[in-house]
């Protein structure tokens, strides 16, 4: 109890003494995915696989369940303010039919002159169909309103999405086919549609204790035509096991981009308490951190996030 209580007044520490920017900023859903970069595609070995790669769930053997949320200083300058997931195997004693995935997003922004809200309710589901490989799907319903001084609009959108795992030994190599069916929304006579977003991955088992891992977002060049343009941007993460119940972990996120204000450098922890009373369950504490290097006008430099995973 003792050694969860010093865990906790660093974790504090460390919180408070990064600046919590203002204006807007992106990132991504999860503090595991989030501290490495947002390169979790290719690896997808977590509850978190129903956002970056449904078919991960196919690894999943057990019930997991997660939460991850901004915190104060983010929360509204932040497009991810909350995340829930919860997924379960549907296997019986003889047969192994997937693992599904029911999670939950809220996102959106609350400023002086105007306030979004997006909200996404989701189903995943994914398999293993033989040694090596691993298929998946996702359906995502989304409701937006906006609010500003002309009055409110809303509209709502449904997306699917695809994901494929392959697992040689240490390496893995996947694809996420996000919002493959283009579904758009219109508010106060603007057309948002969603592009067809290829994600390939790939993640390593450097040793025991180290993994890598490396995405590229927009791989077919969906964004070439707007602003910010972020397709072929990479994202790169390292988990590395300090001890047995503490990981740090760090990334790059969209280093290589065109638009200088989506690039960020990522950090942080995982906590896996080895005595108290989270002991006897598989629990693992997440923090993350984004350090914008160039933001936009208005924009903060650091977003933050928190996050919880049990297993049961």
């Amino acid at each position: 109890m003792v050694k969860l209580f010093r865990f906790l007044i660093i974790l504090v520490i460390v919180i408070l003494s990064v600046h919590c920017g203002q204006g807007e900023a992106f990132a991504c859903f999860g503090g595991r995915p989030m501290a490495m970069g947002g390169a979790f595609s290719g690896l997808a070995d977590d509850v978190h696989a129903v956002y970056w790669n449904p078919a991960g769930l196919g690894q999943i053997k057990e019930k997991q369940a997660a939460y991850a949320g901004a915190f104060p200083g983010s929360r509204d300058n932040y497009n991810h303010d909350d995340f829930l997931a919860f997924v379960f195997p549907l296997a019986n004693k003889e047969d192994d039919f997937g693992t599904l995935g029911i999670w939950f997003a809220n996102s959106g922004f609350k400023k002086p002159t105007f306030k979004e809200t997006e909200l996404w309710y989701a189903l995943s589901y994914g398999k293993q169909v033989n040694e090596n490989l691993f298929l998946g799907i996702s359906g995502k319903y989304e409701t937006y309103s906006k609010k500003n001084a002309i009055g409110t609009d809303s509209d709502s959108l449904g997306t699917i999405s695809l994901g494929f795992l392959y697992k040689i030994d240490k390496l893995s190599f996947g694809v996420f086919i996000q919002d493959m069916n283009k579904a758009a929304r219109q508010v106060f006579n603007q057309t948002y549609r969603h592009v067809v977003n290829v994600r390939p991955g790939i993640g390593y088992q450097l040793s025991d204790k180290t993994l890598l891992t490396l995405d590229m977002y927009d791989a077919a060049g969906g964004t070439k035509k707007y602003n910010p343009d972020i397709s072929q941007d990479l994202r790169f993460g390292i988990e590395h096991w300090v001890k047995e119940n503490i990981a740090i972990r760090a990334g790059g996120y969209h280093l290589n981009s065109a638009s200088e204000g989506m690039k960020a450098i990522t950090g942080g922890f995982g906590y896996k308490p080895s005595n108290g009373m989270f002991s006897q369950k598989d629990v693992s504490f997440d923090y993350a951190v984004m350090y914008w290097t160039d933001p936009p006008s208005g924009t903060g430099h650091y977003t933050h996030q928190a996050g919880i995973v049990v297993k049961f």
